[in-house]
């Protein structure tokens, strides 16, 4: 292992981060309470989530406010991070920042498709946006309706591929999504190559091209078990970036005329073994890929500690642990048990 010197500064505030990061048991101590509110409230006691009720502003916390609030605490890290960072590190976050600007983009959407006003008052995170992202967050939540709303990206990468879904006259909320979601990669996948010096570049390139795979074929997956799909119509949802999986891969899943035969064509792809053998403990095919990512994303981190990894992991692992966090409150609001995944680096 060769320590990148330029990393040791910020790879050490990160290693003191992620001991804030909940352990197992403390999410399944949040899945204890009988109620949302009284949930939260345990989850402000811990150091890295404090202040989470008076963030809510006097307002009930209810699951879906709680899972928006969370995100506020990772954009925070951000900033942390970003102000301690050097010039090197900074041109990976203002990168990775894209990942925010989606999350938020996503949010604004769904409340105005659905209506509902900007409960978070996500407007005060203008300042932070303005720095790194070409977005109005203003404009954004005050839009009356979609079409105001895809106006108000204009000069933004987003606008021309939301324009045509709403000019199609067939757009739903998960077809703008989707379509958020697949730009979103396909820059993460550009910019890497051109923006960050060859040994980062090759760090992001082994967690994003897994991460993309494994996305791509559990999309096949749930599509298969769920939304049965045509081919012509799940091969429009995938990223088209291939990593690891060949496009004879892709194309054998997605013909796939059941489950069974999706099973037998995920047996020929090059993360086959290590699937089977985190399945032997898993039933959920969607926790199975998510225990391979992980473990890809940790061991890019013990590999390199001193490197752009650092900084890539422990996003990673945050934002895992925000959706262990809100899967723990769905527990309690459906009433259903809780079995939560580790999330401890």
């Amino acid at each position: 292992m060769i320590a990148d010197l330029s990393y040791v500064g910020i790879s050490t505030k990160i290693r003191a981060m992620q001991k804030k990061l909940l352990t197992e048991e403390d999410i399944q101590s949040l899945a204890e309470y009988n109620s949302v509110r009284d949930a939260a409230a345990h989850l402000g006691e811990f150091e890295a989530y404090a202040g989470i009720a008076e963030k809510a502003e006097g307002r009930e916390l209810h699951r879906i406010n709680v899972e928006k609030l969370l995100y506020y605490y990772l954009i925070d890290d951000f900033e942390k991070l970003y102000r301690f960072a050097g010039i090197r590190q900074r041109k990976y976050l203002d990168i990775y920042f894209k990942h925010f600007e989606v999350k938020i983009l996503k949010i604004c959407l769904d409340n105005c498709m659905g209506g509902r006003r900007d409960f978070l008052g996500l407007s005060k995170y203008a300042e932070i946006l303005g720095k790194h992202s070409k977005i109005d967050i203003v404009k954004l939540v005050e839009s009356k309706n979609l079409s105001e709303f895809i106006n108000n990206l204009q000069g933004t990468g987003y606008y021309q591929i939301l324009k045509r879904i709403e000019e199609s006259g067939r757009g739903s909320l998960p077809d703008y999504q989707t379509a958020i979601d697949m730009k979103y990669f396909n820059y993460m996948w550009k910019m890497k190559d051109e923006k960050l010096k060859k040994r980062d570049a090759e760090v992001i390139t082994q967690t994003l091209g897994v991460n993309i795979d494994l996305l791509n074929v559990n999309w096949i997956y749930r599509s298969k078990k769920y939304f049965g799909l045509t081919p012509e119509e799940l091969f429009n949802l995938l990223i088209p970036v291939r990593f690891k999986l060949t496009q004879e891969n892709i194309v054998e899943m997605v013909k796939a005329t059941d489950l069974n035969s999706f099973y037998e064509a995920e047996k020929k792809i090059r993360y086959s073994e290590k699937i089977l053998k985190y399945r032997k403990n898993e039933k959920s095919l969607t926790n199975v890929y998510d225990k391979l990512i992980t473990t890809i994303y940790r061991n890019e981190s013990r590999k390199r500690p001193y490197s752009v990894a650092a900084i890539n992991t422990y996003f990673y692992l945050k934002e895992r642990e925000i959706r262990n966090i809100v899967t723990a409150l769905e527990s309690i609001h459906y009433k259903v048990p809780f079995g939560a995944k580790e999330v401890k680096p």
